[in-house]
């Protein structure tokens, strides 16, 4: 594979990617405007606040366990639970559950399954393998890759991985093309002092 055909495949697999990706996200903020329109219109506050109540009360049995270990515990549960759904505890207060910040967690991890799920229906219907792209790219710089390309010479992982890529989201695409940008600025500059 010469020049030209690499950086054509690596051209085809950024724009598939970024297509896809922000055909995702524009999906899932019409979803989420639907659904905040929905949780407006039916007054599902009550249920976010009766839910955080619920695990308000869990959490409390678990942080009231004593005995030997008791400080390590409640160290565990507070980075597992309470940095996660609570606000910060009023000093020597009752620690408070947010029903808010419960809501915008549970959101975030449903969103991730829709963009999912989004992004293998479109990679399904529209068939596409990027990861065969990327295996072909690879294969001829690294020979050693072979093997990873008989474990996951499966099509179905093929276009789980390439679903996954797709509901990440385009930051991280964008991320990636900026510091490619900025390792050729610098490469540039190398150069270019070393020629004066």
């Amino acid at each position: 594979m010469d020049t030209v055909e690499v950086i054509t495949l690596i051209t085809y697999i950024f724009f598939v990617v970024l297509l896809l990706s922000t055909f995702v996200e524009r999906s899932l903020e019409i979803l989420m405007a639907m659904y905040q329109y929905l949780e407006l219109r039916w007054q599902w506050a009550d249920w976010w606040n009766r839910l955080a109540e619920r695990y308000a009360r869990r959490f409390n049995r678990l942080y009231g366990l004593q005995g030997e270990g008791a400080g390590k515990w409640k160290a565990f549960l507070d980075g597992l639970f309470w940095r996660i759904v609570s606000e910060s505890p009023t000093p020597g207060g009752p620690r408070v559950l947010s029903a808010r910040l419960l809501r915008l967690h549970y959101l975030r991890i449903v969103n991730r399954f829709v963009a999912f799920g989004l992004a293998l229906i479109l990679v399904l219907a529209l068939k596409v393998d990027l990861i065969e792209y990327l295996m072909q790219l690879l294969r001829e710089a690294y020979p050693q890759l072979r093997l990873l390309a008989s474990i996951i010479e499966s099509k179905t992982i093929h276009y789980l991985l390439t679903a996954l890529a797709i509901s990440i989201g385009t930051e991280p695409l964008h991320q990636f093309l900026v510091r490619v940008e900025e390792l050729e600025k610098r490469r540039r500059a190398k150069a270019a002092g070393g020629k004066s």
